[in-house]
């Protein structure tokens, strides 16, 4: 352990006086989009459309679970990274052909996925085509907060709609996935694939989100840090042992990936170098 930190001993006093108050750090610039906020009232109704729609789709696809899906996101696509094993995407693909169907209007899904069709030859927002009227209220409604640009998962970490222009930060592992919108997963193994590859790992409202993310909640040396992000600024921050805050700010492309990180290592060090040394 006291090798590692000496190796960091450097880049500590380098950076390690960057900002004096981390807590409030906001030397960076807002980000290019805005923190989805829900009102109380707007929740209740989320609520109880998310009940109608979750009990039509039981009864009418009982082996089908609702999710949310991006606007441009297929399977094969969410496979295709460099970094999953090919060798269990292939397995994974071997037994047809996987889709996520897609609960929105022709007009709110990408070009590409709207062109596309399923083995009966029907496009893959047809289960929302069939539905009632008040199934597609309700879903319509849901859909303007799932796909707002400043959505946050249930555990307050991941932006699910954002993609950065850079091309630094992407919502799916290596892709822009587009606007999340409630969809339509069958219930085989290929969930979890998918899950061992971090989608559908994340929820909004309880629903598995496939976009990708990777948590990080881990205790090294004694000491518990986790990466959270504020809910009301969209600012990441590192938290240590749930009452110390570090590094509050927000992260949105490449230069911010890295005054993040140059911050983080910083108090990193010297937690471990005050604890060891």
């Amino acid at each position: 352990m006291k090798k590692y930190l000496l190796m960091l001993l450097p880049l500590l006093f380098f950076i390690g006086c960057e900002e004096d108050n981390p807590e409030t750090s906001t030397e960076n610039e807002a980000p290019p989009y805005t923190m989805l906020q829900v009102s109380s009232d707007e929740q209740s109704i989320i609520d109880e459309n998310l009940a109608l729609i979750t009990a039509y789709y039981e009864d009418a696809y009982p082996d089908h679970s609702l999710i949310l899906v991006g606007d441009s996101e297929t399977l094969v696509d969410d496979m295709s990274c460099d970094s999953h094993d090919q060798e269990v995407v292939e397995q994974m693909l071997s037994g047809g052909n996987p889709m996520f169907f897609h609960l929105t209007p022709t007009e709110d899904l990408s070009e590409s996925v709207a062109a596309m069709v399923d083995p009966e030859g029907n496009p893959l927002n047809q289960k929302y085509l069939d539905a009632p009227a008040n199934i597609k209220d309700a879903i319509d409604y849901v859909n303007q907060f799932a796909g707002h640009e400043g959505a946050i998962d249930d555990s307050s970490i991941f932006i699910f709609n954002y993609s950065s222009d850079d091309g630094e930060i992407h919502n799916g592992k290596c892709q822009d996935l587009g606007a999340h919108q409630l969809g339509l997963f069958e219930n085989t193994n290929v969930v979890s694939t998918l899950n061992d590859a971090d989608y559908g790992t994340s929820t909004w409202n309880g629903l598995p989100i496939y976009g990708n993310v990777v948590l990080v909640d881990v205790t090294i040396g004694g000491i518990n840090w986790k990466l959270k992000i504020d809910e009301d600024n969209g600012k990441f921050f590192l938290r240590k042992n749930e009452n110390t805050i570090y590094c509050k700010r927000w992260v949105y492309n490449q230069a911010t990936i890295i005054s993040f990180l140059e911050c983080s290592v910083a108090y990193l060090a010297a937690s471990y170098i005050e604890k060891y040394f």
